[in-house]
């Protein structure tokens, strides 16, 4: 139990210890007295011989997680009265006292001051099993926080990664409609639905496994995979069915793989503006490619006339 000290006799001494993990700097009231010791059986007991003769008031600690305790310990099994104050309310006061600087001599001289005018109660130490179970526990709370922590950042790093990995895909799945439009005109809408059917189980086992492994960026990563394979297989089945326009079939391929090194490369590259500035001179590379590598010549003659139809 906390109570207060009530005696008021002027040879009544006041204590404040500021601890730290390797000292303890220890001021007297009224006297005004400092000292320091180390922060260690040896040092308790040169603290304790330092008191003797005194009549003790109280001596006042600053809780600093475990530094403290032994010194509590310490002396209260020497029967002297030690109070430990929480290092806020202790501020306050030396707030209250004018003292704005702060040195562990200055710490401990507030808070013999706070024994002297306060007088706080002595109070009973806890037991070095429950000292040690509370060192545990908070040890499990900070081990939670940054566990909690983590998985926020992981989040958010997978948050990225499946959009990138969406992006990916639909940059692949958009170009099978090359592919698939090449099998429609060729009258065979059947093998594009015989292919889905055939990659729906195969898609369903790959997404189960790696849902179950990787989480949503398994799921991003399945459907990709799909995408990619669906492409491939589709470029394969236009190749085959019309012979006629493998020359486009190919060329198309080459342009896949050119966007590819496109891509690799605009992520190779930092900076926004740098970016942008890339990417425009992609599109306009792309442009001259299509103009010179995929259009047949009746497609550019078209195109002219459409544009100076409209311009005219």
């Amino acid at each position: 139990m906390q109570g207060k000290v009530t005696r008021s006799a002027d040879n009544v001494t006041f204590i404040g210890i500021d601890v730290s993990k390797g000292r303890l700097d220890v001021a007297l009231a009224p006297a005004g007295v400092t000292f320091a010791v180390t922060n260690d059986k040896k040092g308790h007991k040169t603290l304790l011989k330092k008191l003797i003769g005194l009549d003790v008031g109280v001596i006042v600690l600053e809780a600093t997680g475990k530094y403290h305790r032994g010194v509590h310990l310490f002396l209260h099994e020497k029967g002297l009265p030690v109070c430990v104050v929480n290092p806020y309310r202790s501020r306050k006061f030396a707030d209250a006292l004018g003292e704005l600087a702060k040195t562990d001599k200055i710490d401990a001289k507030v808070l013999a001051r706070y024994g002297e005018f306060i007088g706080p109660g002595a109070q009973i130490p806890v037991s070095k099993t429950l000292s040690e179970l509370a060192e545990i526990l908070n040890t499990r709370d900070s081990a939670i926080r940054a566990r909690t922590a983590l998985r926020n950042r992981l989040a958010a790093a997978n948050s990225s990664l499946v959009l990138q990995l969406l992006a990916i895909g639909v940059f692949i799945n958009s170009l099978a409609f090359v592919p698939f439009g090449m099998v429609q005109s060729a009258g065979r809408p059947d093998l594009t639905a015989k292919l889905h059917m055939l990659e729906l189980p195969i898609y369903l086992l790959l997404l189960w496994f790696l849902l179950n492994t990787y989480g949503i960026v398994g799921a991003a990563i399945a459907w990709v995979v799909r995408a990619a394979i669906d492409t491939i297989l589709l470029f394969v089945m236009s190749h085959r069915l019309l012979s006629a326009v493998s020359s486009l079939t190919m060329r198309s391929i080459f342009m896949i793989g050119i966007a590819f090194l496109v891509l690799a490369v605009a992520a190779l590259i930092s900076g926004v503006v740098i970016k942008g500035l890339f990417l425009l001179l992609v599109l306009f590379i792309f442009a001259v490619m299509v103009w010179f590598v995929i259009l047949e010549p009746d497609e550019k003659n078209l195109i002219c006339t459409r544009i100076k139809a409209v311009t005219s």
